[in-house]
């Protein structure tokens, strides 16, 4: 099956829209979906990512994804949120790792734009654990670092077991990451390239750097393993769509009856 556009922007005005005919196929499937979301910056391969994981060689070709102002990107991180049962931020490794998961600043309004549950206000962020994807952080084209990869495996691929001791304020993106995210992993990856080098990767699987394919490996067998996202009191997530159509991020509010069961 060819990938699906579910979300587009407006030519005319640069607004989010869901696209009809991808809404119907989501309502006729009958059983739960897993959703995995990718997010991160442009040209850090999200497209190759999810052309692996779907293991079809050309599933998703050179998506262009949806860009814009801050506005935008962060209801579109807010809907990746909502809608995915795991949360994929993808990065390339450039300097210190923590100051780039430092980067994702939209983390850091959820516990203000996210209402859970109406009748409990208070303890908002701690309810908003129970409704919130595992956080997946993929860095790509890592150097090898035998000691990180050896703690890594040691750990099932712990976030945390990766990050220095917290030395930041509690508001900081990768502080509110550790506090609000209740599953939070790290899968590194080399150069996907069999020279090692940097640039298009190859098209044929068998021409892939075999350790990436190791870590791929690896990385689609923790994303099979995962069921979809489960919620408060039986009941599932709603108002993903409220955030897409409405004008502030105070509009998008988690209630409760169905957005998928």
């Amino acid at each position: 099956m060819e990938p699906v556009c579910l979300v587009e922007p407006v030519p005319s005005s640069g607004a989010l829209r869901v696209k009809p005919a991808a809404l119907g196929l989501l309502r006729g499937l009958a059983r739960p979906l897993h959703v995995l979301a990718v997010f991160g910056p442009c040209g850090t391969g999200k497209s190759f990512l999810m052309d692996r994981l779907a293991g079809q060689g050309k599933g998703f070709p050179r998506s262009p994804g949806i860009w814009g102002d801050e506005t935008k990107l962060s209801r579109l991180f807010l809907l990746n949120v909502l809608l995915s049962s795991i949360f994929v931020y993808n990065t390339r490794s450039e300097g210190d790792p923590q100051r780039q998961l430092d980067r994702l600043t939209y983390v850091r309004d959820l516990p203000r734009v996210v209402q859970v549950l109406d009748e409990c206000s208070w303890e908002n962020s701690f309810l908003l654990s129970s409704v919130l994807p595992d956080f997946v952080w993929c860095l790509r084209d890592v150097a090898p670092d035998p000691y990180l990869d050896e703690v890594l495996e040691a750990t099932d691929h712990e976030l945390d077991s990766a990050l220095s001791s917290p030395q930041d304020s509690e508001d900081s993106p990768s502080s509110c990451i550790q506090r609000l995210f209740p599953c939070r992993k790290l899968f590194r990856f080399c150069s996907p390239r069999a020279d090692g080098g940097h640039g298009e990767p190859p098209s044929p699987a068998d021409q892939l750097h075999p350790t990436f394919q190791e870590q791929m490996g690896r990385f689609k067998d923790y994303a099979l393993s995962r069921s979809p996202k489960t919620v408060v009191g039986n009941r599932v997530v709603d108002g993903a769509c409220k955030c897409l159509a409405g004008g502030g991020w105070a509009a998008c509010g988690v209630s409760v009856p169905r957005l998928a069961q």
